[in-house]
């Protein structure tokens, strides 16, 4: 019988957060490095990141590098929905209720139609492109709201991989996925 979501996000979770800083960052840099190659997000003119909680992928060198294009992160709005806001290495962050960094109210908003790639936490995926969440389903609610939505890389560790996750009415799917052993994109 398959794990239900709730058993794989604590089994995720768990192997995401029991990586040994000796493997962390390496994987971080190799994760950072392939983002660095990709020609859509080398050529990309506004793109989504988020700030790393809970043992995500850091992702904040990454974005403190980014001088060429214009990054975004992600800012929980009280009716559980979220907006991106520029964000440079000048900015400060602020808590949010869940313990979230994220832009602070005198940052600038950003149109979701400027955004076009998105890079999302996960605590899982699958090799088809499934994404397994935080559980709040703050992604899946924003990008069912575009009308164009940007292309969608997950970034996660090798570790996070399961061999398939059952796609929920509401799930949307990600373009690729990029771990510290690969990037991988899905048709």
């Amino acid at each position: 019988m398959p794990a239900s979501r709730l058993e794989l996000r604590t089994l995720y979770r768990a192997q995401r957060s029991n990586l040994s800083v000796n493997k962390r960052l390496p994987a971080q840099k190799n994760i950072a490095h392939q983002l660095n190659q990709h020609l859509r997000i080398k050529t990309a003119t506004c793109i989504a990141a988020y700030w790393a909680t809970d043992g995500e992928v850091d992702l904040a060198e990454w974005i403190m590098g980014q001088t060429q294009v214009t990054v975004t992160l992600p800012r929980m709005e009280p009716n559980k929905t979220m907006r991106f806001y520029r964000f440079d290495s000048t900015d400060t962050l602020e808590r949010n209720q869940f313990g979230i960094s994220e832009p602070g109210s005198t940052a600038q908003l950003i149109s979701s139609q400027e955004i076009s790639v998105m890079l999302v936490p996960l605590v899982s995926f699958d090799a088809t492109g499934n994404r397994l969440g935080r559980g709040g389903g703050y992604y899946d609610r924003f990008l069912s709201t575009l009308a164009k939505r940007p292309y969608l890389v997950g970034v996660g560790f090798a570790c996070q991989q399961h061999p398939i996750l059952t796609e929920q009415s509401w799930d949307v799917r990600l373009d690729a996925v990029v771990t510290e052993n690969a990037f991988m994109e899905f048709n």
